[in-house]
């Protein structure tokens, strides 16, 4: 009995040593913990980090995790992300426990190692535009704030990576980053090239007189060319010469002035140098007045008057009709100081008189038309010039006119002298000059102008025709009332210059 006792104590003991161990050993009394390694973390911007807490006292568990700042730092089931420069706190608890841990993360940028740029030297031509690129390494550096500073900016402007050449020069530019690190490129900018595309000139034909000269102004398109020199040439120096601008005749002869730019853009100037002119000085007179017919109321026509004619007007050569009585005609030429002068067919009533030495003379009878005229020419020197002189008295019938005055064109077409035509012409305007003289090249140097005449108007009785080819220039021209009222037998004046 005493053993069975026993067993039965001894079951009772183990019985209630195992409810004192479920009391004091079992888990509701027991408090789970959390902890890590390291309180606080530093990472770079952009690292990532798994954060692996350990948990006491607990099997079964589930992690909350949260970021004070999500900005700097986002965490994921214990994946924390560094995301930008700053700081934040990770909290991690356990779910359903007051128990939590709080790990501080402090995160910093990826530094810049080096900054360059992708070229040193740049040549840029004016209003050029340039793409210049730089390179930050490592390439996910984070604080990639970067200084520009241009050393002249007169010379370039830098802006989002673009160059704009503004003027001529050098600049450099300097880039810089947060940390201290830079590069630098020099930029020569140089003048832009706007070439010449014409050259404006006022003539390209001149003519001079020996000694002469004259100032060339040629305009260099565009204004604003980079280059606007000209060179200047003379085709030859012995008949033109050219400096600063100035052309001056030399000799007698023809050369070429060349315009030319840097980038031969040429103009060509034609001179013409010729001996300086020499005034000859011509009339044409109807001497019908000694007559003093009853035309004139009063007449005071007379050699001596006419001589006095020449000397105030300077008359070198001149053309008379109806040039008699011969007696009075050939005191003219001595009172006025033309001593030596020359008569064609004084018989005919025509006469040229001349101070200049007669090389030839020629005498054309006009066609038949019931009155005999004739078409005197002579031929004279003036200044080295051959000059044909014609005179003639034309017929009064109209019938005859133009048989007439064809006949004296066909011969003046001929001529390729400078010439003078003058004479009485009996016509009463300006048809048959426009017909058959102004078509072959004569212009009018003087008519009568008067109506202080027989015909009681302006005629083409006395004229002066003037075919110059570039020898002969009209001065001046005018009709001069002589003597007597009523009277047409008055005197043409024209002063020419020839060279």
């Amino acid at each position: 009995m005493k053993n069975k006792y026993n067993v039965l104590i001894a079951i009772l003991l183990f019985l209630i040593s195992l409810i004192i161990i479920y009391f004091f050993l079992s888990p509701k009394d027991v408090k789970p913990t959390i902890t890590y390694s390291n309180d606080n973390i530093t990472l770079k911007v952009g690292e990532v980090k798994k954060i692996e807490p350990t948990i006491t006292n607990l099997d079964n568990y589930i992690l909350e995790w949260s970021s004070s700042n999500n900005n700097v730092i986002e965490v994921n089931n214990g994946l924390i992300k560094a995301k930008s420069s700053g700081k934040a706190i990770i909290t991690v608890k356990i779910k359903n426990f007051d128990v939590s841990l709080s790990i501080n993360i402090t995160v910093s940028d990826i530094d810049i190692k080096e900054i360059k740029f992708d070229i040193n030297n740049i040549e840029l031509v004016e209003d050029d535009i340039y793409d210049l690129k730089y390179t930050i390494l490592p390439s996910n550096a984070t604080n990639r704030n970067i200084t520009v500073d241009i050393s002249n900016k007169d010379v370039i402007s830098y802006n989002n990576y673009q160059v704009k050449a503004l003027s001529k020069g050098e600049s450099i530019i300097t880039i810089k980053s947060y940390n201290g690190l830079s590069d630098s490129c020099t930029v020569i900018v140089k003048e832009k090239i706007i070439p010449v595309t014409d050259i404006k000139i006022d003539k390209d034909n001149y003519i001079l007189y020996i000694g002469d000269s004259v100032t060339l102004n040629p305009i260099v398109v565009p204004d604003n060319a980079t280059n606007k020199e000209i060179i200047y040439r003379s085709s030859n120096y012995n008949i033109v010469t050219i400096n600063n601008k100035v052309i001056k005749g030399i000799k007698e002869g023809v050369a070429t002035i060349t315009l030319k730019s840097n980038n031969d853009i040429t103009k060509e100037i034609k001179v013409t140098v010729k001996k300086k002119p020499v005034n000859l000085n011509v009339a044409s007179i109807n001497l019908g007045a000694y007559h003093c017919g009853t035309s004139s109321t009063s007449c005071k026509a007379t050699p001596e008057n006419f001589a006095n004619l020449f000397k105030n007007y300077k008359v070198n050569i001149v053309g008379m009709q109806e040039s008699e009585p011969e007696s009075k005609t050939k005191k003219i030429p001595k009172l006025s100081g033309l001593t030596n002068y020359f008569y064609v067919r004084p018989a005919s009533s025509n006469t040229i008189i001349s101070n200049y030495k007669f090389i030839s003379k020629n005498e054309y009878k006009l066609p038949s038309c019931g009155e005999k005229r004739v078409l005197q020419r002579v031929v004279i020197m003036v200044n080295d010039v051959k000059i044909s002189f014609y005179n003639s008295h034309f017929s009064y019938q109209s019938a005859c006119r133009d048989k007439h005055f064809k006949a004296v064109a066909d011969i003046l077409k001929k001529d390729s002298n400078p010439s003078i035509m003058l004479g009485d012409l009996n016509i009463n305007d300006d048809t048959y000059f426009k017909k058959y003289f102004k078509s072959i090249g004569f212009e009018i140097a003087a008519y009568d102008s008067s109506s202080n005449n027989l015909h009681k108007h302006p005629t083409y009785c006395n004229a002066i025709y003037v075919k110059g080819n570039n020898h002969i220039i009209i001065k001046s021209g005018m009709h001069i009332e002589t003597f007597g009222k009523y009277t047409d037998h008055n005197m043409t004046f024209a002063s020419l210059d020839v060279s």
